[in-house]
């Protein structure tokens, strides 16, 4: 490859450029303050990589915006501190596995790490010359591009004045900062996926010991089958586990990101925002967000991501019982005719269980900030009706919402019993008729329970 050096040599790191002691994010504020980035130096190329590529994306060095990206107290900075930073300072990447010859030049400039973990800033290109910022020499070069092989990281501009649609919708940061998880919900779904498979293997391993091992009174393969259950429990376990682990990543990275981004969008809106609401009222509305970490951390998310694979389980029971998976699917059918009677109803009383919280606590904080002027005017009965009136509405209120919750539970436990009940009772028709097997109906059962 033929490279014409722009600078023959690296310049030179000086004492004042690397205060020993100071982790990255402080060298770079100081470097920022003193109007001094073209002299900052870092050893992480990752770190060398900001500046220029901020400046070839068109970054107007707004000092504030970047220094509150930065990880604090980092001592070294990463390629996934690196591609947070920019989505913080508004650009998205996305990772593309491409040789270096073959990156369109509408894609400059971007970020390019080798097979061979060597780094570089792709300026742009021109004809058979790419200019490009070497991380590990940190200086500019132009070469002439090869195959090398890695990854090109491709940057988007999520500006409204590069193109992107202003939303008026307040939740679109909110979609945008969720977008972020997409390529780690895929991995989820393929855990997921496999965890299905582990699962749906232990009722057919049922099924050969009741037929199989039982029916012809084989001693000799009970050990081998009851071996291949115990590997395949331990494999569900340690996938299990890994993607509890998974949840709780997600889990705490979106809640580290909703909150600093609802700070921060509270912090920026016009005074007369926030006058007309109550701390209670603001607090109550920014709680509300604990409920995204608590659907990661719950059990909420593992029954969302085995959704899909129910069509697998019904698949299974088709082939072992035939007619009878008609009855998981009208189970199906009645839970979402159901659910579509019943959960706007639930969803509103959980709403105003949600006002009647609020409003209650919004009176302990008025009462405790206005004692004084209550004694003054000797309101306390007044204040105390009131105080009554409210805590009923919202006893009441959690009443009807632990009411409406039961009824849900209720019914979804019976639809289960019933599912159960029917299955048995014809899936033991059929073993008498000699359409199916005992160890075929309890592998069936065992399906529809799950």
């Amino acid at each position: 490859m033929n490279v014409t050096e722009i600078f023959t040599t690296a310049p030179a790191a000086p004492e004042t450029r690397k205060t020993p002691g100071l982790p990255f994010s402080e060298r770079l504020a100081e470097a920022l303050r003193n109007d001094a980035l073209d002299e900052f130096y870092d050893e992480s190329p990752y770190a060398a990589c900001i500046i220029p590529l901020l400046k070839e994306l068109g970054w107007h060095n707004y000092a504030r915006e970047l220094l509150e990206a930065l990880p604090h107290f980092s001592e070294q900075l990463e390629l996934v501190d690196l591609r947070n930073i920019l989505v913080s300072v508004g650009y998205e990447s996305r990772p593309k596995r491409v040789a270096m010859d073959d990156i369109q030049p509408e894609l400059y400039p971007c970020l390019f790490v080798t097979d061979t973990d060597d780094v570089f800033v792709l300026l742009k290109r021109e004809g058979d010359t790419i200019s490009r910022f070497n991380a590990q020499l940190q200086k500019y070069e132009s070469v002439s591009p090869d195959k090398t092989r890695g990854t090109a990281y491709v940057f988007t501009d999520t500006h409204p004045s590069h193109g992107m649609v202003a939303s008026n919708s307040g939740d679109a940061w909110f979609y945008r900062l969720l977008h972020r998880f997409k390529h780690l919900v895929i991995h989820l779904l393929a855990m997921t996926c496999l965890i299905n498979l582990v699962a749906l293997t232990v009722p057919l391993f049922i099924m050969v010991i009741y037929d199989k091992v039982i029916g012809a009174r084989s001693i000799e393969t009970l050990p081998y089958i009851i071996t291949g259950v115990g590997v395949l429990l331990l494999a569900d376990l340690v996938l299990r586990h890994l993607r509890a682990q998974l949840l709780g990543s997600i889990a705490g990275r979106i809640d580290y990101l909703i909150g600093t981004e609802t700070f921060r969008q509270l912090i920026f809106l016009p005074p007369v925002f926030t006058e007309r609401s109550t701390v209670a009222a603001q607090l109550s509305r920014l709680k509300q967000f604990d409920s995204v970490r608590d659907f990661f951390t719950g059990p909420n998310a593992a029954m969302t991501l085995e959704i899909p694979f129910a069509i697998l389980f019904i698949s299974v029971i088709a082939i072992l019982a035939g007619w009878l998976a008609i009855i998981p699917v009208a189970v199906i059918l009645a839970y979402i005719a159901f659910g579509t009677f019943w959960l706007p109803y639930t969803s509103s009383k959980v709403m105003q269980s949600g006002i009647a919280k609020t409003n209650k606590q919004r009176m302990l904080m008025q009462s405790m900030d206005g004692r004084k002027e209550i004694k003054a005017i000797g309101g306390e009965s007044v204040w105390w009706e009131r105080f009554r009136e409210t805590s009923g509405d919202a006893v009441m209120a959690n009443y009807k919402t632990f009411v409406a919750s039961s009824v849900l539970n209720s019914v979804s436990q019976s639809l289960m019993t019933l599912a159960g009940a029917a299955t048995i009772g014809f899936g033991t028709l059929m073993v008498i008729n000699g359409d199916m097997t005992i160890g075929a109906l309890i592998a069936t059962m065992a399906l529809v329970w799950r």
